[in-house]
Formats: structure tokens, sequence, C-alpha cells
């Protein structure tokens, strides 16, 4: 290819791209960045939630190419020897990320996982707030009770002294 394009339009790819991350950090864009960054950051989960972000911002990149690729009015040749650069310049930038090439191909399952992972952990906080909340209901009608064993009361309920 004798054009600039390709080297033009990956530079702006990739200026793009840092954007929506700066955009997602400073003005609260993005809902899976902010619930990784006010997670617990010694807990594994925080790990998971911060890797799924990373994984939809590099995966941002490749859409992005596809997107030049498919708008760009060109011979077929030419979409050819596009995606064949893209595919080169994001495999390399994906390995500067410590991620292989079998990762790009499994990006959308990593995702899927990932997401699953921050459910389960969402559904065992969830159920353990209810269990705490349950047991705290409970210390608090048995101190009631006690209260008015103490004062010499009757107490309300099934129990009626009947012990």
């Amino acid at each position: 290819m004798k054009s600039d394009y390709p080297y033009l339009e990956i530079i702006r790819i990739a200026k793009e791209c840092r954007s929506v991350l700066i955009e997602d950090t400073l003005k609260s864009n993005s809902p899976d960045l902010y619930d990784s960054l006010y997670s617990d950051i010694k807990s594994e989960i925080y790990k998971i939630k911060l890797e799924l972000y990373e994984i939809k911002w590099i995966e941002l990149h490749w859409k992005k190419m596809n997107e030049a690729i498919t708008d760009r009015e060109c011979l077929l040749a030419e979409k050819k020897e596009l995606i064949s650069m893209f595919a080169k310049w994001y495999r390399d930038y994906v390995s500067n990320w410590n991620y292989t090439e079998f990762d790009v191909v499994i990006f959308e399952e990593r995702m899927d996982i990932l997401k699953s992972l921050i459910s389960v952990n969402n559904e065992w906080e969830q159920n353990l707030k209810r269990m705490k909340v349950s047991f705290e209901k409970s210390e608090k009608i048995l101190n009631e009770k006690i209260k008015a064993l103490e004062m010499g009361g009757q107490l309300d309920g099934d129990c009626k002294g009947d012990w």
C-alpha cells in the first residue's frame, strides 16, 4: 500500500481509544471501570473487574479498526491489505499487554467468564447482606423479648412465657 492511510488511521484509532480510557476514568463513563476502582484492592474480584474493563478496552481497538476497514471505500485488494496490516499491529499491541494470540481469539468468552465471576461475587455479597440483616433482626427481636422478661412483662407472640 502506497498510502499513509493505514498509519494515520491506526494512530487516530489509538488516540481515540486512549481518549475513551481517559473519559471513562475522569467522567465516570464506564460502570465496569468504576466498579473495579471502588472494589477492595486486595480482593480477587478487584483484579477480575479490572481485567474485564481492560479486555473490553483492548477489544475496542479492534472494533474501531474493523469500522475503519468497513467504512473505507476502496478496492477489495486494498481492504485485504488493510486487514492484514491492522491484524498484525493489533496482535503486536495485544502481546504488549501480556495477552497471547490465543487470548485475542477468546476475548468474548473471557469477558463472559469474568462477568459471570463478578455476578457470582455480587450474588454472594447480597446473600451475606441478607443473612446479616436477618441475624440483626432476630437479635433485635430476642433482645426485646429478653428485656420484656426481665421487666416481668408478658411476651407477645407464640412463646408467651411457656418455657
